[in-house]
């Protein structure tokens, strides 16, 4: 019988109390993650000082905490414990702080909420004190929202994080009873230029003129012409060769000019009578593209304010530029999209403040980071994409002639396209020399139609950005992006947003997060999420957690960005389908691709009989590719369906006899093989 905790208090707080006593601090240890992943057992252990060493399972790490420290008082207290038994006690039913917590509802989502619809930036949490000792540690929570500050206190970070969006929402709904008041809130967002939420009277004060910079003499344009010529006339790569070594001009107005009459397309500007609250000069320009696209400039004098507006207007061209969105979109020939991008992309600086208008969106929002531009986001990665794993040889050199072999069976099957260089493809192990080699290969290999996605991320903000670029000269559409991870404790909200966003300012193709804790031991959180997926180059995420539930709330906050969310696994592919996601990148594709991608299909029909069962029938191997055996066990099934596996690069080791028994004992149980 397991010593009762007294009313109020749980296993892991009344444990703490009994140690401060013995001015002892428990500490808590994950020793272990078993179980599928749809039904994970964690096991934790706890040791109090030289008193007690005991051990908790459950299907979460604060059940299996709960349950460590439950039996440590069963030992302290004298009572029998059986072992790592899981605490059936309901800790909602005892803990004070989470009954409390249920009371104001969800003021974080709900706060959430009213910034979307206001158009306005997210909040900003930060926790700023801790208190009292640490049986009773109280927290401090400050939020700001614009030019508005509050703060909650709680006996938890989330408690606290929650009083102080409960504070906020009441600051709100005492602005929202006087439309005056409630404009301050708008104009209150911080933005050192244009307070977003400003209406059409705003424009009263503007000016109307079409100017249109001339090319400078008809030698500039008989040079353009030729350079024309040679484009027409050229491959791919010697046209990538040729826009590498063109030098970036200074004149921003004539180059949109250039780009404007090669494409048909006026530019005209509109200076603002008011200056921004930096004292400069505004203007905005209109692209009579389709959408309809206005950029803003400023500037000490109003020439240098067109001029920012003009490389502002060139970089959302930049982002816009593949020639098959230029051909799609803006309906123009595969040799005017390729000549246009050779223009912008000297154009290639540090990304600027760009604000979309399109018929969905009649009101400008034009911040100080980046706007909800979701028009930008063009690239389509719905579908099914395998995680390709590198095949080596026998010396660890990579066997591309394999390579060649695999794809040929991979391009028989529906996926979407490939990832290249991801955790199953050993990124870790390959020079960079290495990986870019196998992208380039990969996309020669590929067949029509399929999207690259390269693995780029690396520990330093610099290097991925170097590494995506040449990514996107590989033939990369795409990059994934994981989070830096070996300095955890400093990868903050703030380092996490500067980092994924410089990355995604100089990308020269569109940015995907890769969220994958198991291998990073962090999850990137989803405030951060939320906020980058408003950054125009931004297009998506893969999230390998598996929380079925936090990746829906994440489908719901960025529904609005146009942000496209993919399953890290084959485990979860059904329920992340039906909370909005768009496809997924499975490791169990590489084997099962068919099935794979029938599950996709399945997801999105009415046979939700045929999904379920298809769905169960994966769950096993796909945990035996994944979690249990990794890349080792990805390369061994991949031997039974008649791809090259082949050996892994050490440290990983090939499985063992008895762990290949296992495996295909999972396979055939579930009528793979």
């Amino acid at each position: 019988m397991p010593m009762a905790v007294p009313p109020g208090k749980t296993p892991i707080s009344y444990l703490q109390e009994y140690a401060t006593k013995h001015a002892i601090t428990p500490q808590y240890d994950l020793i272990a993650n078993e179980g599928a992943v749809h039904e994970p057992i964690f096991i934790m252990r706890v040791t109090v000082g030289d008193f007690a060493v005991a051990t908790g399972k459950g299907s979460s790490k604060k059940k299996a905490k709960h349950a460590a420290a439950q039996n440590a008082l069963n030992t302290l207290m004298g009572v029998t414990s059986n072992g790592p038994e899981e605490v059936k006690q309901d800790i909602s039913t005892t803990n004070t702080t989470t009954e409390k917590d249920d009371d104001i509802g969800n003021p974080i989502g709900e706060l959430q909420e009213i910034t979307q619809k206001k158009l306005l930036k997210p909040p900003h949490y930060d926790f700023v004190t801790e208190q009292g000792p640490p049986h009773a540690r109280e927290f401090i929570c400050n939020i700001k929202l614009g030019k508005f500050v509050d703060k909650g206190t709680g006996r938890s970070k989330k408690t606290a994080k929650r009083t102080a969006a409960a504070n906020m929402l009441a600051q709100l709904k005492a602005l929202s009873q006087n439309k005056e008041t409630e404009k301050q809130l708008e104009d209150s967002d911080e933005d050192e230029e244009i307070p977003l939420g400003f209406e059409n009277s705003t424009y009263t004060g503007m000016k109307q003129s079409k100017k249109k910079s001339k090319l400078a003499n008809s030698q500039s344009a008989v040079e353009i012409h030729r350079f024309y010529e040679k484009v027409m006339a050229a491959a791919g790569k010697q046209v990538r060769g040729q826009n590498q070594n063109l030098t970036p001009p200074t004149n921003y107005c004539q180059m949109l000019q250039e780009i404007a009459e090669v494409q048909r397309f006026e530019v005209q500007y509109f200076d603002i009578k008011d200056e921004s609250v930096m004292g400069l000069n505004q203007c905005l320009v209109q692209l009579s593209t389709t959408p309809l696209a206005v950029c803003q400039g400023t500037g000490p004098i109003m020439d240098e304010a067109h001029a920012n507006a003009a490389h502002n207007a060139l970089q959302y061209l930049r982002i816009m530029i593949n020639s098959d969105t230029l051909c799609k979109n803006y309906k123009m020939s595969p040799i005017r999209a390729i000549f246009i991008a050779s223009k912008v992309r000297q154009a290639k600086h540090v990304f600027a403040k760009i604000s979309v208008l399109t018929k969905e969106h009649p009101r400008f929002s034009l911040s100080r980071s980046f706007s909800s531009t979701a028009s930008l986001k063009t690239l389509d990665i719905s579908g099914i994409f395998p995680p390709i794993p590198t095949p080596f040889n026998k010396d660890e050199s990579i066997a591309f002639d394999k390579l060649e072999l695999n794809m040929e069976k991979w391009n028989n099957i529906l996926f979407k396209g490939y990832v290249v260089q991801g955790s199953t493809g050993e990124c870790c192990f390959l020079t960079w020399e290495e990986r870019i080699q196998m992208v380039k290969e990969t996309s020669k290999l590929a067949g029509d139609n399929k999207i690259i996605i390269a693995g780029s991320g690396c520990e330093s903000t610099r290097d991925t950005i170097l590494l995506s670029q040449k990514m996107a000269d590989a033939g990369a559409d795409a990059v994934l992006v994981v989070n830096p991870f070996y300095y955890k404790a400093s990868m903050n909200a703030t380092a996490l947003i500067s980092h994924f966003t410089k990355v995604a300012d100089e990308a020269p193709i569109p940015v995907i997060l890769y969220n994958v804790p198991s291998n990073t031991g962090m999850d990137i959180p989803p405030d951060v999420i939320v906020q980058l997926a408003q950054h125009p180059n931004i297009i998506g995420m893969k999230d390998s957690g598996g929380d079925i539930t936090r990746i829906a709330s994440l489908v719901y906050q960025t529904a609005s960005y146009r942000f496209q969310i993919l399953a890290g696994s084959a485990g979860f592919l059904l329920s992340a389908y039906h909370v909005g996601c768009v496809g997924g990148i499975c490791g169990a594709a590489n084997v099962l691709g068919s099935y794979v991608c029938e599950l996709a299909e399945l997801a999105q029909s009415d046979n939700l009989k045929a999904a379920t069962d298809l769905q169960l029938r994966l769950v096993g191997p796909n945990s035996c590719v994944t979690r249990r055996f990794g890349v080792p066990g990805v390369k061994t099934a991949m031997e039974w369906f008649g791809y090259y596996g082949g050996p892994t690069r050490l440290p990983l080791v090939p499985l063992n006899p008895n762990e290949v028994a296992s495996m295909k004992k999972i396979f055939q149980a579930s009528m793979f093989i």
